[in-house]
């Protein structure tokens, strides 16, 4: 996993001085090539699905790099290749092309005078290459919403219907552009920390800060410098965490067995354990 780390300190209320939380950015299920960039919406059939079809054109640019393009006519055969290298010419070919339907139900929900909209939204997908047909994801995706409350004979501007539609419906699409796109995941790390206070918070603040080549050279120092092996051994499990972040997985590795060999602790197992199962990159 490709590692973000945050810009700023967070601090997590409850928690001990020990703990950090960096930002990760989670690879999607579907791995797309680079070169795919740009994404034609074609028919999505159902009730007002215009709308729908704006709303990932939307989502599509605002989360995603994307480039969402139209052709002129979006009735033809998905291979390129009978489109022809005229028709290439003639317009932009996109990369990618999505296909599906909508299938939406809506609730409305009157008591003591008062209404309320329950909508759910279910939605098939697929994401299709252009130049070959090959359909590279293809699920269900489902989003609810429920409106606000309002007084049913009341003169409010509000429009509550639309509201739930609206607000399911991007539920739905986030969940598929989810599978296709990087997401962002916010993750715990206990460190384990050191006699020396201001060595340890200075260190850990530059994690935070995504300074990891400074806090690596600053735990290299405090370790060359130190005469303790229980300090040491908390420095070398600190430097574990710094070089897993970096992506050295096998430098973290043998840094948490010196740093267990001289302070034992199931912290620096467990981090190791998430090592080699994955969920540390």
């Amino acid at each position: 996993m490709k590692l973000i780390l945050l810009a700023t300190v967070l601090i997590l209320t409850g928690c001990s001085s020990n703990r950090l939380v960096i930002e990760k950015e989670v690879p999607p299920r579907v791995s797309l090539p680079r070169n795919l960039r740009t994404i034609e919406i074609q028919n999505i059939s159902g009730r007002d699905t215009e709308n729908l079809q704006a709303a990932l054109a939307q989502v599509l640019s605002q989360q995603t790099d994307f480039k969402v393009i139209y052709s002129q006519n979006t009735e033809e055969l998905i291979d390129a290749k009978l489109r022809g290298n005229r028709n290439r010419q003639s317009y932009p070919q996109a990369d990618l092309i999505i296909r599906g339907q909508a299938q939406e139900s809506i609730e409305r929900r009157i008591k003591d005078g008062f209404t309320q909209f329950a909508v759910t939204s279910r939605l098939y997908l697929q994401l299709i290459k252009a130049d070959s047909g090959e359909v590279v994801l293809s699920d269900y995706f489902v989003g609810t919403s429920l409106s606000n409350i309002y007084l049913k004979n009341s003169n409010t501007t509000y429009d509550s219907f639309t509201d739930a539609l609206f607000s399911a419906r991007n539920v739905a699409l986030d969940k598929f552009i989810s599978q296709f796109t990087p997401q962002k995941k916010w993750e715990e790390i206990e460190l384990i920390p050191y006699k020396e206070t201001k060595k340890f918070d200075e260190v850990k603040n530059l994690i935070s800060y995504g300074k990891l080549d400074i806090a690596k050279e600053k735990i290299s120092d405090h370790i060359r410098n130190c005469s303790d092996d229980t300090e040491k051994g908390k420095a070398f499990f600190t430097l574990a965490v710094v070089e897993s972040l970096l992506g050295n997985t096998d430098t973290a590795k043998a840094n948490i067995l010196k740093s267990n060999e001289l302070y034992p602790s199931e912290v620096s197992m467990s981090y190791l354990a998430d090592i080699e199962k994955g969920n540390t990159k």
